[in-house]
């Protein structure tokens, strides 16, 4: 699977079949090998935070 993404505008317009092979998964999820491989290949499903300095938040204020 590459790394593509897709839109929730496009997701809605979508079969859930054709969603399924696109994300390469099945109704009954992917196997842990494969969420495995993903992690390594892709990384964990996470949202970074934005760093932001005490000075900066501080000043924000003003």
């Amino acid at each position: 699977m590459e790394h593509d993404f897709i839109s929730t505008e496009d997701a809605k317009r979508t079969s859930i079949g054709d969603l399924f092979k696109k994300l390469e998964s099945q109704q009954d999820g992917i196997s842990d090998s494969d969420a495995e491989e993903r992690v390594q290949r892709i990384g964990y499903n996470e949202i970074s935070e934005k760093k932001v300095s005490p000075l900066a938040k501080f000043l924000s204020y003003f």
